[in-house]
Order: structure tokens, then C-alpha cells, then sequence
């Protein structure tokens, strides 16, 4: 375990450690901006972009629509849109000779780091299997309690659900990451993995917000070897469907399709 770990993470922190830009001295005003930035949209998403906030300013326009809870899940997911992607992307184009495209989202190389994504894949899957037959994993997914009344509701809030994983890996392992990389190294990763760890208080039981920490330094790592954030969105949006999805064969709501 140690090798594995001197081989496939600490040495790629040493070596994206070493590329830092040191020619602006000693202070920058980036890594500011950036985390300035990240604090504003965090903030906003935790006061103003979360489905209970839409149940109470918004839910008594739709009072009589059977899809009011849908409506709320679909809020969450446009919500997290605005405060992961938008705002980074327009603090990034205002930024002098920074591209949107260089905070993970080329796909340059991807099929050739596929194969790491699998082992990941294969390695949660079991413990996701699981954890799939206890009673609290049950209750909490998935998010959209009324998947069970058609597969049309259920692929609509999967559309969003997945979304906002692009969305999440974006903010933290595109912006959070390269967009300071060059001023605070491999720091910058354990820095990310704070403000991750800390969204997952609320909503999600405690195993899995310990694991969010682990998962963090996976795939923060994974997306500096790859400059890529898309193997980490492919991991995020396998595994929630897959929970989804075992959620519902346990309760039988495929039956009531």
C-alpha cells in the first residue's frame, strides 16, 4: 500500500509540486481570487440553491402540479449550474490569458486513462452493493422520491442528478484546482478537499461523508495526472446511477413502471 501510494499519488504531488510559478515573488492575487470565488458561489448554493429554499419561495406557484417535488430536485441541479460552472467560467474569462477549456475539460487523453477509472469503479461498486440493503441507504436514495410513479420523472431527474456531478467536478476539481495550481502546487488539493467534504454535512450519512475525503484525494489526483476533470465525472455519475439504481430493484419500483 505504501508503493502504491509513493507511486500513484505522492509522486505526482511532487512533480505537479515542482512545476509551481514562483516568477511573480512570493504573493499572487489568483489563489484569492479564486478561493473568494469558490467561498461566494458555496455560499449562495447553501442559502439560495437548495430544493428546501424552492419548496419555500417558489412551491406555492405549482401548489396543484403533481410535479412540485421534481420541480425542486430539477432547481437544485440548474442551481448547482450556476454556482459551480457559471460563476467560475466568469471569473475565468475575465481573468487576463486564462481559458475556460484549460481547467479540466479537455478530453485529450482520456480512452488512454480509462483504465483507472475502471479499477476505481470496481473497487466502490462492492461496497455501494452493499450498502444498498440497509435501511438508511434505502431512505435516502434516490433524491427524488417519486421516481417510482413513471421511468419519464425518473430520467428526468437523472438528467439533472448527473448534471450537477459535471457541475460539482468541475468547481472542484477544475476551478479549485488549476486555478491555483501554479501558485500553491499540490497544496491545492488538500485545500479542495475541505469545502468537499464539508458539502456532504447535510444531506448525506456519515460513512459516506468520511469516504467524501478519501474520494477527494482520489480524484483530485486523478484529474492533475490526467488534466482532466471528465474521469471523475465519469466515476461520480457511475456510481450515483448505479445507487439509484439498486435503490429502486430493492423496493421494487420497477414493477410499478
Amino acid at each position: 500500500v505504501k508503493q502504491l501510494f509513493k507511486k500513484h499519488v505522492w509522486d505526482n504531488w511532487a512533480a505537479v509540486h515542482a512545476m509551481r510559478d514562483e516568477s511573480e515573488g512570493t504573493l499572487s492575487s489568483r489563489p484569492l481570487i479564486v478561493y473568494t470565488t469558490a467561498a461566494v458561489s458555496l455560499t449562495y448554493l447553501h442559502y439560495y440553491g437548495q430544493a428546501d429554499f424552492f419548496a419555500k419561495t417558489f412551491a406555492k406557484y405549482f401548489e396543484r402540479s403533481p410535479y412540485i417535488n421534481l420541480y425542486g430536485q430539477l432547481f437544485w441541479s440548474g442551481s448547482c449550474l450556476v454556482g459551480y460552472v457559471l460563476v467560475p467560467c466568469l471569473i475565468i474569462a475575465l481573468l487576463p490569458g486564462e481559458r475556460i477549456r484549460d481547467y479540466g475539460l479537455s478530453i485529450k487523453g482520456f480512452f488512454h486513462h480509462l483504465w483507472i477509472y475502471c479499477i476505481l469503479f470496481a473497487g466502490v461498486f462492492p461496497f455501494v452493493f452493499l450498502s444498498s440493503f440497509t435501511n438508511r441507504f434505502l431512505s435516502v436514495y434516490p433524491f427524488y422520491h417519486l421516481s417510482w410513479r413513471s421511468g419519464v420523472e425518473f430520467l428526468i431527474f437523472e438528467t439533472g442528478y448527473l448534471l450537477q456531478f459535471f457541475a460539482l467536478e468541475f468547481f472542484f476539481r477544475g476551478f479549485l484546482l488549476f486555478g491555483v495550481i501554479r501558485y500553491v502546487g499540490a497544496y491545492s488539493i488538500p485545500a479542495m478537499i475541505l469545502p468537499y467534504c464539508m458539502i456532504h454535512f447535510k444531506a448525506k450519512p456519515f460513512p459516506e461523508t468520511l469516504a467524501a475525503i478519501v474520494a477527494g484525494l482520489v480524484l483530485g489526483t486523478l484529474s492533475l495526472r490526467t488534466r482532466s476533470i471528465w474521469p471523475g465525472v465519469l466515476i461520480h455519475c457511475s456510481v450515483a446511477l448505479s445507487m439509484d439504481l439498486l435503490s429502486m430493484m430493492h423496493k421494487g419500483w420497477f414493477a410499478k413502471w
